[in-house]
């Protein structure tokens, strides 16, 4: 006689239920009957991200034990698998003795993002020894962190880690970093930083799954232009880059020809590009990006003076998905980098959603500016910039709200689609 098939049990069944629930909805599930409330529950810490200096105290009293839900079987510890905490969610949020965060060990968590100005070194320590699972690291802005934080993710296997985002720490040694890449080379998909030097960046070179790379505020005397050199010129092993977003911001060294490389390296994969604030590039390093970059979505370019009309006349022609496009402070354009943007005979509409000419007042006159807003379908926000004059920014919204009553502004000068 064959086996009888167990049937499912009635905890088991609310357990399915509440992996194919939406996120959102779990706390709805977590108050509808006791049935749902250990599953849904249990789902609910897996995400754990306090947004105020409230929520962080209860989530600690929690973790001590002080106000644990009985009916519960699992330790919380071991129910979170992402924890997200930033001190700028909460301007009230004060100095944190040591051992505030002591509770906060997470043995099967995944993703921890955790920015705080005056996080120490030690604390994070702690937390991140307590991950072996660790995936996903963002310690964005812990400005006081030294290389004593980063030390527990060499004791993870090899080739571990996918996303390692340290913007502002810039006191952990960069030889530690660069042997901690090579460390993870081979699986690291996101990397991150601040004020690097040529070894971190010949390092990073050797990740070859790397989709998504952010560098800011390089001094020359770190990065020289000869790694750079080598960064964006493919060799025999090294074939380019490939990625998806790419920042370079701030990057003192970076010149047109490193441009260039690194655009043949990723010309049909690169979605999202930010290169504000790198004063050595010039118009022919922007007009060869426009025309290349076909797939572009958000192209960031603020605070750049090689960036004339003819390079946004460009991204017209080349680059009709572009979304987001940011020209704030640069200098060299007038209305003509704009009017291709106007004309009614492209068949195709233009995707732009939003539109920042920050520091422009100057150069683009009220006029394109309006018909922008006008003639372009999918456009949602335009930044003028705080400094922007108030009559003339209401002049413009005038003038666009006779045609289509939907724009709003708010104070900084932003003009919205409701």
């Amino acid at each position: 006689m064959a086996n009888a098939v167990s049937p499912l049990l009635i905890p088991e069944i609310a357990g399915l239920i509440c992996d194919v629930a939406d996120s959102r909805d779990l706390l709805s599930l977590v108050l509808t009957c006791r049935v749902f409330y250990d599953a849904a529950s249990a789902r609910l810490w897996r995400t754990l991200h306090p947004r105020s200096l409230i929520s962080l105290l209860k989530v600690k009293s929690t973790l001590e034990g002080k106000h644990r839900v009985k009916s519960l079987s699992c330790d919380y510890h071991q129910l979170i698998q992402t924890f997200r905490w930033s001190s700028r969610d909460d301007p009230t949020c004060r100095k944190f003795e040591l051992e505030f965060f002591e509770y906060f060990g997470f043995p099967n968590l995944v993703q921890l993002e955790f920015s705080y100005m005056a996080a120490q070194s030690q604390t994070l320590y702690k937390i991140i020894a307590a991950s072996p699972h660790l995936r996903y690291i963002d310690l964005s802005h812990c400005y006081c962190l030294s290389t004593q934080a980063i030390l527990p993710l060499f004791f993870m296997p090899h080739h571990h880690l996918q996303t390692l985002i340290l913007y502002g720490c810039g006191q952990i040694d960069p030889d530690t970093l660069a042997t901690l890449i090579m460390h993870h080379h081979q699986s690291l998909q996101c990397i991150r930083l601040t004020d690097i030097n040529d070894r971190v960046l010949e390092s990073i070179q050797q990740c070859v799954g790397l989709k998504d790379l952010g560098l800011e505020h390089c001094a020359e005397a770190k990065l020289s232009a000869g790694a750079l050199s080598r960064f964006s010129r493919p060799t025999k092993t090294y074939s380019g880059l490939g990625l998806e977003r790419l920042r370079l911001r701030d990057i003192a060294s970076l010149s047109s020809d490193h441009l260039r490389g690194i655009v043949d390296g990723s010309r049909y994969s690169l979605l999202h590009l930010d290169i504000s604030e790198c004063n050595r590039l010039s118009s022919e390093g922007f007009v060869y990006l426009s025309s290349q970059c076909v797939l572009l979505e958000t192209l960031l370019l603020a605070y750049q003076a090689g960036v004339e009309d003819e390079a946004i006349q460009l991204l017209v022609l080349h680059c009709n998905r572009l979304k987001h496009l940011d020209v704030s402070g640069c200098r060299s354009l007038t209305d003509e980098a704009f009017r291709a943007f106007v004309n009614e005979s492209d068949i195709t509409p233009i995707a732009l959603e939003t539109l920042d000419v920050s520091g422009l007042e100057s150069e683009i006159s009220r006029s394109i500016l309006g018909s922008l807003l006008m003639k372009l379908p999918y456009l949602r926000e335009m930044s003028l910039g705080a400094a922007y004059d108030r009559e003339d920014a209401n002049k413009i919204l005038e003038k666009v709200n006779r045609v289509h009553p939907s724009f709003h502004m708010d104070i900084d000068r932003t003009i919205s689609r409701e």
